[in-house]
């Protein structure tokens, strides 16, 4: 997996880059701290940016998701969240409260493992807001930490986002503990999925 990944989208006939990356962290930089790091690097209000807690993130496919409903939401004025970045994290964290993505999905002072999430037309400045961004919250490229690749990683997002054992069992009844993983990422999905319809 690329330290950043970018991907072209489409919503209806407009496109949009989007970059995904995963990194940790030593330096015990505040939660605001790196949200002012954030606004510093995109002054444009097309462009977002977003930092979560990677571990609730269920796989890079989790915040590209989220962030192609995110997108198709303003482009239908059916936004609840007056920023992109807002909006992407609403759906990654499939809540309907701004507040309660924030608690579920948000950067702590306890948070190591950072998923970031950027979006506008230009994929090089991507490119480079994602390297400043680097240096400026001194972090470490970590692709690895989106995975869902550890039971208990699994057992946080299962309960993060409120998926009983008996849901899960009924469309992944097999023992194999990828198959598992791979079940509990699509709950995931459709979990944010369901946001866009129930609005």
């Amino acid at each position: 997996m690329a330290p950043l990944i970018v991907q072209e989208v489409f919503i209806g006939t407009s496109p949009h880059q989007v970059g995904i990356f995963g990194c940790t962290r030593s330096k015990s930089l505040t939660a605001d701290a790196i949200t002012g790091i954030t606004q510093q690097l995109t002054a444009s209000p097309e462009f977002a940016f977003l930092i979560v807690d990677a571990d609730y993130v269920a796989g890079a496919d989790h915040l590209l998701f989220a962030t192609i409903h995110a997108l198709t939401a303003f482009s239908r004025n059916s936004n609840r969240a007056s920023t992109r970045q807002m909006e992407i994290l609403r759906f990654a964290a499939a809540q309907r409260q701004i507040s309660q993505a924030l608690k579920l999905l948000g950067v702590s002072e306890s948070s190591r493992r950072f998923g970031g999430v950027l979006t506008n037309s230009n994929a090089a400045e991507l490119e480079s807001t994602h390297q400043d961004f680097l240096k400026l919250a001194e972090v470490t490229d970590d692709p690895s930490v989106l995975l869902l690749s550890t039971a208990k990683k699994a057992q946080m997002i299962q309960s993060v986002f409120q998926i009983p054992d008996e849901e899960l069992e009924a469309i992944c009844p097999s023992p194999q503990q990828k198959e598992r993983w791979d079940a509990l990422q699509k709950l995931v999905y459709d979990r944010c999925a369901l946001l866009a319809i129930a609005r």
